[in-house]
């Protein structure tokens, strides 16, 4: 799943860093998705066609 396609299916969801380890949005069944871009895991913004990378629970 891309970015593209976590925007469409979670309108509100809101894009967090946390440096050093990646992005990550919250997901209205209490999982995440995580985005890891470039060499330092938040080289960039996700943008469209970034992939999740993970979907964890905490």
């Amino acid at each position: 799943m891309k970015y593209k396609d976590l925007i469409i299916l979670e309108e509100n969801s809101v894009i967090h860093e946390m440096p050093g380890w990646g992005y990550f949005a919250n997901l209205k069944s209490g999982w995440k998705a995580a985005f890891f871009t470039g060499n330092t895991m938040t080289e960039h913004f996700p943008g469209e066609y970034d992939e999740i990378k993970a979907i964890y629970k905490y």
